[in-house]
């Protein structure tokens, strides 16, 4: 469990099964944590956990009481330092080729879904300041030769940046300081597409791109058909990408990790829309501390 320091996360409840009459919850290193209640109230006790000290990691326990010795579960919990970002938004527009986007979402409704449901809530991260789309003309649908009407994926390896570079260039003109660690650019094109000279698989498609760790991040308008996650949601996974994070994969039919804001993206109907939670791999990658810097799961 992620809690933020001098804040709490209330989001754990305990089960017990046997006497819960037995049963104390007590925190391995109160100046690290504490819990709240202390007993259990009934078979199902929701627990509020508070962090005190930064940057650690402790346990909470359900603690037998006639053997101290003996937990019958314990919760791992890290306490995260809280983390001011500034995110700049552009909406990027190709005069020649007449490509302009236009859903693109408004810095309150960002900054609100950003704050309240994914990185500030979940990892302790914070756009204190997200400002305003500003429209940037830009003339980047320049390949093939004469452009195609796309962005092209600049994922893949080996990936032509013609199109980007003409984009973070103009950018770059308009404001020199975004596109860093604690200033964040995302700008919102057309269409993405595939890459020069390479094709996409059948039913694939790209709603956004990231120079991962490098704070900048594209997204595109709504696909022509749905399903599609919001363009909060879709910029709210792209940011997670540029401030380090990487995307979660099934490893079953049952993994529920396409509830993760970083899941790879919508493979059936049954995956949900605007998926939310931001595991532990991520808050770790986007808010590091020792022993959890987003290289464990």
């Amino acid at each position: 469990m992620m809690v933020p320091v001098s804040g709490t996360n209330n989001g754990a409840k305990v089960h017990i099964r046997g006497n819960q009459q037995d049963v104390q919850f007590v925190s391995e290193d109160a100046t690290i944590a504490t819990i709240s209640p202390t007993a259990p109230t009934g078979k199902d006790t929701a627990v509020t956990v508070s962090g005190l000290k930064s940057g650690q990691i402790t346990t909470i326990d359900a603690r037998s009481i006639s053997n101290p010795t003996h937990n019958y579960a314990q919760l791992k919990v890290v306490v995260k330092p809280r983390l001011s970002k500034t995110l700049d938004m552009f909406t990027i527009i190709d005069p020649v080729k007449n490509l302009t986007p236009k859903n693109v979402p408004t810095s309150a409704s960002l900054q609100t879904y950003l704050n309240g449901t994914i990185w500030g809530k979940q990892a302790n991260v914070y756009f204190d300041t997200v400002n305003s789309p500003v429209n940037v003309s830009v003339h980047y649908d320049l390949l093939p030769t004469g452009g195609d009407g796309f962005l092209n994926d600049f994922q893949r390896a080996g990936a032509n940046l013609t199109e980007t570079s003409a984009i973070q260039t103009a950018v770059s003109a308009i404001n020199p300081n975004t596109g860093q660690q604690n200033r964040l650019e995302i700008d919102y094109v057309n269409q993405f597409g595939p890459p020069i000279n390479g094709t996409w698989v059948a039913n694939y498609h790209v709603e956004g791109e990231s120079f991962t760790g490098a704070f900048v991040s594209f997204v595109e308008d709504f696909p022509s058909t749905p399903p599609f996650n919001s363009r909060e949601n879709i910029s709210a996974h792209e940011i997670g990408h540029a401030m380090g994070a990487q995307h979660t994969y099934k490893m079953s039919s049952k993994d529920p990790v396409n509830k993760s804001v970083m899941y790879h993206g919508l493979e059936s109907t049954t995956d949900p829309i605007n998926p939310c939670e931001v595991r532990r791999a991520a808050w770790g990658a986007v808010n590091p501390t020792p022993g959890d810097d987003g290289t464990t799961h």
